[in-house]
């Protein structure tokens, strides 16, 4: 299992750039210093029980690859940079918004990107390790980036499956 500290941001974007450089096999990437339980104090309650994040090393391929290929055919790919990737996991300390999806029961955690735009990062409790069933983990399903977040946002207050825990009061960026 390789093993990123997204506590050094040089050092993480690097190793999550190596990464994209070829489709890795099936494994387990490991974040630490994701800081997950500071979202636990700011929404206060245990939303997560473990401070690790989690990703599959195929799914954290997907997201740095361009979402068209050569003949413009859209994939289910994010076309995020390492950069991008490395400091939306080394923000969700400080995230705009704390949101549970109960279709999915799946939680959405707003950090800002460096261009100013809203990162969208889904995360799942519980979820299994590929190389251990019965471990139970803090998963990083995705990431992606969001033009229009403020009205994103006001669609998801107004959805009744979705239960928002944190919402940011300090609005320096229009959220």
């Amino acid at each position: 299992m390789k093993t990123i500290n997204v506590g050094v941001l040089s050092r993480a974007i690097e190793s999550i750039e190596s990464l994209g450089q070829k489709r890795m096999d099936s494994a387990d990437i490991r974040f630490q210093n994701v800081h997950l339980r500071r979202i636990n104090e700011l929404a206060n309650r245990i939303l997560f029980a473990k401070n690790d994040l989690y990703v599959d090393a195929s799914g954290l391929w997907d997201l740095m690859q361009s979402d068209k290929d050569e003949k413009g055919v859209r994939h289910h790919h994010h076309g995020l940079s390492s950069s991008s990737i490395a400091r939306a996991l080394s923000c969700l300390h400080d995230p705009e918004l704390v949101a549970f999806d109960a279709r999915s029961s799946r939680y959405l955690v707003v950090t800002l990107s460096d261009k100013g735009k809203a990162l969208l990062a889904i995360i799942e409790t519980s979820a299994p390790l590929r190389g251990n069933r019965n471990a139970r983990i803090n998963k990083l399903v995705t990431i992606y980036e969001k033009d229009e977040y403020p009205s994103y946002a006001a669609r998801l207050e107004n959805r009744s499956e979705i239960r928002i825990y944190y919402k940011k009061i300090e609005n320096r960026t229009g959220l």
